[in-house]
Formats: structure tokens, C-alpha cells, sequence
């Protein structure tokens, strides 16, 4: 039968779960003030566009290259700080996404292994990923997510205090509705659930660390519950990143000139 929590405890637990969520709220303030900076970003790359119909001369050149430049340069500086990368960017340098893909979770297997074997812990349980190899298209979020659980596994794992890591599930992902009705998503939720158990202090601790990681990582679904041992608590919630599914910006073309000449009207 599990132990009642002290009131301290209770009290500590407490201010995590205030921490938590003025810290959600903050996270998710940041996440859509980003998002309109995006969206700012891609409208005004849009419309730097010179009609065919009067030519412009070298100084109207200059300045719109000028400024496409610089528009890019945050539009993308804004993309790092909010996102782990795009559906291309991930893959692009690989030729078999899918070997890839299986290479990676290895590779994260047995850092998370190593880690744990390190610090006297058993290794996380690894849930919800795929037992065949994915689809080429799903690669992308699959990576983004195995790299999600590898950064908290070690994340946790390193702190005093932690005194287990239990598991660590990949969950399905979510298109984020966009803020302009009229255009399609371009960022993707990738949701991590964690079950973690250890002291309060390490948890609080754990939960100041997301606060300042970067990309963001979301913090959602907090639950803290008491454990048979007295002086811990085990955490569970879902992390999640964001993975850029449309990165391309179309540049506004304006309006096609008629292939055909237009009739003069007859004269009376």
C-alpha cells in the first residue's frame, strides 16, 4: 500500500505542478507568438514581388534583394529556435531514409543503455515505436521523436535524484491548425509521453530544464503520484517538438499577363 505523503512533500508537489503549468502557459504563449512571426515572415516574402509591367530599375532591384534576404534570414532563425527541423532536412543527407531510421534508433538504444548502466539505473523502457520499419514518408517524425526520447532519457538520467526512468513512448503526432484559415498546417506536434521517478527537488529541476531548452519542448498532460518509497515521486507527461512539414515558401507571382492581345474596340 503506498505511503501518505508527508505535507511537505505535498507542498513541494504542489508548487511543481504551479511550476508546470505557469511554465506551459508560457511555453504555448511563446509557441503561437512564433508562429505568427513565421506566418509574418512567409506573407511579406510573398508579396516582394516587381509586376512585369513596369520594369524597375537597379536600386528597386537592390533593396527587394536586400529584404527577401533579411526576411529569410528570421524566417528561419525563428524555425530553429520553434522546430527540430523539416520532413526534408532530416532525411536529405541519407540515401535509405529507412536504414536510416533503424541505424538512428540503435544508436539511441544503446547511448540510453550505456547511460543508465553509468548511473545504476535500469534502461528506459522504449514504447510505441513501429516493429517493422515505417513508411519512407513517416521516417522524418519517427526520428524527430526517437531524438526526443534519447535527449530526455539522458536529461533525466543525469540528474541527482532520479532514481528511475521507467519509460519513454512515442506517440501519435498532430498537424497544428495553422492561424490562417486558408493555408494548410506546416508544423507537427511530436508527443513523447515520460514516466519518471525520483525526489522532489530532482523533479522540480527536471521540469526547470525544459523551460530553457531549445528547440522548445512542450511540456502537456502532467500528472505526480506518490510511490512506495517515501521519498520519491513519480512524474508522468508528454514532451513534444515540433517538426516542419511544409518548409518551402512560395513567392507570390502576381498576376499572369494575358496570352492574348486584347481587341480595340471599333470606332463608331
Amino acid at each position: 500500500m503506498p505511503l501518505p505523503a508527508r505535507p511537505t512533500q505535498w507542498l513541494l508537489t504542489g508548487g511543481i505542478v504551479a511550476l508546470v503549468g505557469v511554465g506551459g502557459l508560457g511555453w504555448w504563449i511563446q509557441v503561437r507568438q512564433l508562429e505568427h512571426q513565421i506566418v509574418a515572415k512567409r506573407n511579406g516574402l510573398k508579396k516582394l514581388h516587381v509586376g512585369e509591367r513596369v520594369p524597375p530599375n537597379q536600386a528597386v532591384v537592390d533593396y527587394f534583394t536586400q529584404r527577401t534576404a533579411a526576411l529569410t534570414q528570421r524566417y528561419e532563425e525563428a524555425l530553429k529556435r520553434l522546430t527540430v527541423g523539416s520532413t526534408t532536412s532530416l532525411v536529405q543527407e541519407h540515401g535509405d531514409p529507412q536504414l536510416y531510421f533503424q541505424q538512428r534508433l540503435h544508436e539511441a538504444r544503446g547511448v540510453l543503455e550505456r547511460t543508465a548502466k553509468a548511473r545504476g539505473l535500469e534502461p528506459p523502457t522504449l514504447l510505441g515505436l513501429p516493429k517493422e520499419l515505417p513508411p519512407p514518408d513517416a521516417v522524418p517524425r519517427f526520428l524527430a521523436q526517437v531524438g526526443l526520447m534519447q535527449e530526455a532519457g539522458e536529461r533525466m538520467m543525469a540528474l541527482n535524484g532520479i532514481t528511475q526512468v521507467v519509460s519513454l513512448k512515442v506517440e501519435d503526432p498532430q498537424d497544428l491548425e495553422a492561424i490562417q484559415k486558408h493555408e494548410e498546417p506546416f508544423l507537427m506536434r511530436l508527443p513523447v509521453r515520460v514516466r519518471v521517478q525520483g525526489s522532489i527537488e530532482a523533479l522540480a529541476t527536471l521540469m526547470a530544464l525544459w523551460t530553457r531548452a531549445t528547440p522548445i519542448v512542450e511540456v502537456r498532460e502532467l500528472q505526480v503520484r506518490t510511490t512506495p518509497a517515501s521519498q520519491t515521486l513519480e512524474l508522468e507527461c508528454v514532451l513534444a517538438q515540433y517538426l516542419v512539414t511544409k518548409p518551402e515558401v512560395e513567392v507570390f507571382k502576381g498576376e499572369e499577363e494575358p496570352t492574348t492581345p486584347r481587341k480595340r474596340a471599333r470606332s463608331s
